[in-house]
């Protein structure tokens, strides 16, 4: 199942995949996590796991994949932020 619609998401290449997390879909803000699969062409849910939280639904933030893992900064939920989340692609976990 792909994304809905939305925009200010952002977006980040690892491996074979686009991954497609957060934005604004003109109602609410989010903190969906997506990839799309560029060998197959199929789109699934990023499953998290661990004690790690993502964070809070928000547009606007910027990020990047170094070392195996996604950075995220900032960003707007309601506050202009400041904070910046790891995801770790081989773990499946946000710290």
């Amino acid at each position: 199942m792909p994304p809905s619609s939305r925009e200010r998401h952002v977006a980040v290449v690892h491996d074979m995949s686009i991954f497609i997390f957060a934005g604004y879909d003109g109602v609410n803000r989010l903190n969906d996590f997506y990839e799309f699969n560029t060998d197959n062409d199929t789109w699934q849910e990023v499953i998290y796991s661990g004690s790690g939280q993502p964070p809070t639904p928000r547009h606007s933030a910027c990020a990047i994949v170094y070392d195996g893992s996604m950075y995220v900064f900032g960003g707007y939920d309601g506050n202009c932020k400041s904070d910046l989340h790891r995801f770790n692609f081989e773990t499946n976990t946000w710290s």
